[in-house]
């Protein structure tokens, strides 16, 4: 299987994993208007923006990043084992300032399918890596996404690459 095509079967299992979630009832809905599709995209760029950032930002960065996020943010990322809060989301970004091995991040979406407070997004990445002791440039395709928003703030993230 080429890799376009792994990229995009992961990209269209993510959407439909997405969207085949529980419908909300009135009462949800209600209690949680949807965003606009606009509204979804600008705050995912903002939230890629300011975690790309956060290597020359630091703790001021990170609560920028908080402030996009709803109190009860979840993360999930199954192949690297990560399942943590808002708690534990602050302290991945403290220890990776710490470490210092990434510098010069960037990620662009490339594309995204919006549903009703969904969003899921594939994207371009690259960064500087130091952890061999010298900077080395690496770039990613076509990693994807998906964003959860609850209260017009983002409220689950979960991310679907290797």
């Amino acid at each position: 299987m080429t890799r376009l095509r792994k990229m995009f079967l992961t990209f269209a299992a993510a959407v439909a994993m997405a969207l085949a979630s529980q419908a909300p009832t009135q009462a949800d809905a209600a209690a949680n208007p949807p965003l606009t599709e606009a509204q979804m995209v600008q705050m995912v760029n903002s939230f890629l923006t300011l975690s790309d950032a956060i290597d020359t930002t630091g703790a001021e960065g990170i609560e920028k990043v908080v402030a996009l996020l709803h109190p009860d943010f979840r993360y999930e990322h199954r192949e690297y084992g990560a399942h943590f809060d808002l708690a534990g989301l602050k302290e991945g970004y403290l220890a990776r300032i710490e470490r210092g091995w990434t510098r010069n991040s960037y990620s662009e979406i490339t594309q995204f399918i919006a549903g009703e407070n969904m969003l899921v997004i594939q994207k371009s990445s690259s960064w500087d890596d130091g952890r061999s002791g010298v900077w080395q440039n690496q770039h990613r395709e076509g990693d994807v996404t998906l964003y959860e928003f609850t209260d017009g703030k983002i409220s689950f993230i979960k991310e679907y690459w290797d």
